[in-house]
């Protein structure tokens, strides 16, 4: 069964529109983050080394890759291999395939693709891959001052409509 009630918004909406009184949830356990990343398991293909590669960085940044979450972290990395070679198939040969009975039917590898996308969001909810599971974690503070975007609008002169 899914989550109940309205999907979750991005914290930085929250934080403009204002909260609803809730009470923040129980702090999780903490685990010790990785030193430096981890080796991709030997089991991942190419796509699935690219991503264990580019998203290694930003979660150990975060201190989301610890030990007690590498194997959730390959299964996200699976999930995009399934769906990148699921891509990679039918760009070459497309989505249909005719039937022994002569029908057009959706080809398997298809289902393969949609499979691991839908495994990669499921799966990446966890660590936070997408802005509204982002504001779920409970992440360390950001260092104090002014944000990108609030330097680039103080810099910024408004345009006189006239």
């Amino acid at each position: 069964m899914g989550k109940r009630g309205p999907k979750a918004t991005p914290p930085e909406l929250t934080a403009l529109e204002g909260g609803r009184g809730r009470r923040k949830p129980p702090n999780a356990p903490k685990f010790d983050s990785y030193a430096t990343i981890p080796n991709p398991p030997a089991f991942l293909g190419p796509h699935g080394r690219r991503e264990w590669r580019r998203l290694a960085k930003i979660l150990q940044q975060k201190g989301l890759l610890t030990p007690a979450s590498r194997n959730s972290f390959a299964a996200i990395c699976s999930a995009y291999q399934d769906w990148m070679d699921g891509e990679d198939w039918i760009s070459e040969h497309g989505t249909t395939q005719k039937a022994p009975s002569g029908y057009v039917q959706v080809h398997p590898k298809a289902t393969q693709r949609d499979k691991g996308r839908a495994d990669y969001c499921r799966l990446g909810a966890a660590f936070g891959l997408n802005p509204a599971d982002a504001g779920k974690l409970d992440l360390p503070k950001a260092p104090k001052g002014k944000s990108s975007i609030a330097g680039l609008m103080d810099g910024r002169k408004r345009r006189q409509r006239g």
